[in-house]
């Protein structure tokens, strides 16, 4: 039996391996109300409005509740 190839080929898939690159914090900005903008009343209501990216994922501007 000849198993030279076999391990050759093992070798070769084991040195092509990339391992994940480590997982990184999503980037989040606020859009609204802008910075020094607003003038806001007590009891009133406020609308915010944001962005958020990752890395690994992608936009994520859906799942910002």
């Amino acid at each position: 039996m000849n198993f030279g190839a076999g391990l050759l080929n093992l070798r070769k898939a084991a040195a092509s391996f990339a391992a994940p690159a480590p997982n990184t914090a999503p980037s989040i900005g606020l859009t609204a109300p802008a910075g020094g903008s607003a003038s806001i009343t007590t009891g009133s209501a406020v609308t915010f409005t944001a962005t958020a990216t990752d890395a690994e994922q992608g936009n994520l501007a859906g799942s910002i509740q």
